[in-house]
């Protein structure tokens, strides 16, 4: 996956997470985690798109490994 491949899957989650579509954000930030496993910025929304379907726990674990992938790459915008 391209730099430009990861980014469009980041703003496309950022937009779907706006939307309140939950489960599409979430399959896109799946795909780039599973090229890219340390994206901090992708487990910072997936963090939010976990918090959006109530999976607390989830939520807690992606909001983890965002702050151990790169603490300064966590949006604090939300």
């Amino acid at each position: 996956m391209t730099t430009r491949d990861a980014q469009s899957l980041i703003l496309r989650a950022d937009l779907l997470l706006q939307q309140g579509r939950f489960n599409d954000a979430e399959r896109e930030l799946g795909q780039l985690l599973s090229t890219d496993p340390r994206h901090a910025l992708a487990h910072a929304l997936m963090a939010q798109a976990m918090l959006g379907q109530l999976r607390l726990n989830d939520a807690e674990y992606a909001a983890r490994e965002a702050i151990s992938g790169s603490p300064a790459a966590a949006p604090s915008r939300r």
